[in-house]
């Protein structure tokens, strides 16, 4: 269906390979990598999945097969943001 893609070589290529960042919140997919947050809950959750997509176009992502979501930094809440000339508060949002 349509245009085979071509290598410089000649030979033809049957799949790619990409990544793409998944928000483990609302498991949302994200394509442009320099995301900080996802941008359907605002949350900045978005994690690196590597997709391929046959020629047909249908995407497939794959994950580590014992994936388990990195849970540091969720059982204390957030402190307060203390302002002024020289803080370094945390950035909780994107705009």
């Amino acid at each position: 269906m349509g245009i085979p893609l071509l290598t410089p070589d000649g030979k033809r290529i049957n799949y790619l390979k990409r990544f793409v960042l998944e928000c483990f919140a609302c498991y949302s997919i994200e394509r442009d990598p320099t995301k900080v947050f996802c941008a359907k809950c605002g949350n900045d959750t978005l994690l690196k999945l590597t997709v391929s997509i046959d020629s047909e176009g249908k995407m497939t992502c794959y994950r580590k097969k014992g994936f388990r979501i990195n849970t540091k930094g969720f059982k204390y809440p957030l402190p307060k943001n203390k302002g002024g000339r020289k803080c370094d508060d945390l950035i909780t949002c994107e705009d």
